[in-house]
């Protein structure tokens, strides 16, 4: 068993309790280990939720996520630790469920109190990864729970477009591009691609693909049947993709036929 230390408590409503404690594990009449800093929600006396926490990369927030009023619970992991991998658990005092995320990034895109949540592709995490950059690509979810389903945060497509780059930025991902080529590889296909897909993918995942493909145009050293392969490879390993309603929504496949159909007239 163990004995718990309260530091502070947050009542969420509804008969939800967060506390901020400490736990001391115990064995019979003796105590044993270390005390672990800690987590507990409690639903009208019962324990619903634990987690000690272990390392810098755990914490937990109590604020209000999907604009009902009500505080929320939300255990995250991850980036705003110092941890790489990243996720959340949340309890709202209003339902049963707790909702899991493979994220802990949230924000009010619009303006209108309900929090956003910007999920990973960790389906290309490590494509074309040359010690570069990894292909770090997000979508977005918003808050949806209608007719009592337990819907959650989940992928809201039209969210995820954003304003394209301007013709400065856009200037700026070249030179950009070309720096991490001429910084790292040698001036030949198919081995500084790490340099150009991170890229290439945000703008496709942003509603850009016309773009995306002007800027491998742009930076291309390679011959024109290797940036064809790596078009292919690309259209591929996006098609593949966890969250390919996305890239679909904003073309990315019309345009990749698009320039096939050209490159054989």
């Amino acid at each position: 068993g163990y004995t718990v230390t309260v530091h502070e408590e947050f009542d969420l409503g509804h008969g939800v309790v967060v506390q901020d404690c400490k736990f001391i594990v115990t064995s019979g009449d003796d105590m044993y280990g270390y005390p672990i800093e800690g987590v507990r929600v409690i639903r009208n006396g019962k324990v619903i939720y634990k987690k000690e926490l272990f390392s810098s990369a755990e914490y937990f927030r109590v604020e209000d996520l999907n604009g009902n009023g009500t505080l929320d619970f939300r255990y995250g992991y991850g980036a705003q630790g110092s941890g790489r991998y990243e996720f959340s658990e949340i309890i709202d005092p209003l339902y049963d469920e707790i909702y899991k995320l493979e994220s802990e990034s949230f924000f009010d895109m619009n303006g209108d109190g309900v929090m956003e949540c910007y999920d990973r592709e960790d389906s290309l995490l490590y494509t074309w990864n040359y010690g570069v950059d990894k292909l770090r690509v997000s979508v977005v979810k918003s808050w949806d729970k209608k007719y009592g389903k337990n819907q959650g945060w989940t992928l809201d497509v039209d969210a995820c477009k954003s304003d394209p780059p301007t013709q400065e930025q856009f200037q700026k991902y070249v030179f950009d591009i070309r720096a991490c080529i001429e910084d790292h590889f040698e001036r030949k296909g198919g081995i500084y691609l790490g340099c150009i897909a991170p890229r290439m993918a945000n703008l496709c995942y942003s509603g850009h693909p016309v773009l995306a493909f002007e800027l491998l145009d742009k930076v291309w050293l390679g011959s024109a049947e290797e940036k064809l392969a790596f078009e292919l490879e690309f259209i591929e390993e996006l098609r593949e993709a966890t969250f390919v309603e996305v890239t679909a929504r904003f073309g990315l496949f019309d345009v990749a036929g698009q320039r096939r159909c050209a490159d054989i007239e």
